[in-house]
């Protein structure tokens, strides 16, 4: 009877091995991917890439039309953040869609810290826009905000399309 309590208890510690040896190879592999930069250079990472004279800004950008609340047409604008093309020769761009706070009911593209945001992302390599939606909706029904934003993005996405910028 002790031969058996031996095997296993044999068996069980090249198990507990096996199994240190599994992790410790998946930690280390975990902690090498992780330390990875997306390219040879450091564009796209938390260092800034270019200098902030590099970036081009567009503003006012309109993308599109949509009713109000009250049923008048509303011109939706954004502005685009991006790095200069003439310096910037990387032909396709991670793209950033930032709104601004306020509750659906205030606030601009311009309010709060958003253009340093959008601008500190183009000075990493992004595309980054700062857009305007409708606000001064009745959200007393769950879900309204959604159903909000959702025209203002479809629209946005078909002037990036007519852009030829997706």
């Amino acid at each position: 009877m002790k031969d058996n309590n031996f095997e296993t208890i044999k068996k069980d510690d090249k198990m507990t091995n096996k199994i240190l040896i599994i992790s410790m190879a998946f930690f280390l592999l975990i902690g090498k991917a992780i330390g990875q930069y997306c390219g040879s250079d450091t564009r796209y990472t938390e260092l800034e890439y270019f200098d902030s004279t590099e970036i081009t800004t567009g503003a006012n950008i309109q993308f599109g039309i949509a009713n109000d609340h009250m049923g008048n047409a509303d011109t939706l604008l954004m502005d685009l953040y991006y790095p200069n093309l003439g310096i910037d020769s990387s032909p396709k761009r991670p793209f950033i869609m930032l709104f601004h706070g306020g509750g659906f009911s205030s606030g601009d593209k311009q309010s709060g810290d958003i253009k340093d945001l959008c601008i500190l992302m183009a000075r990493r390599g992004f595309v980054c826009a700062s857009v305007n939606y409708r606000i001064g909706y009745d959200f007393t029904e769950y879900g309204q905000y959604m159903a909000s934003i959702w025209p203002d993005i479809e629209q946005f996405k078909m002037g990036m399309l007519q852009f030829d910028l997706l």
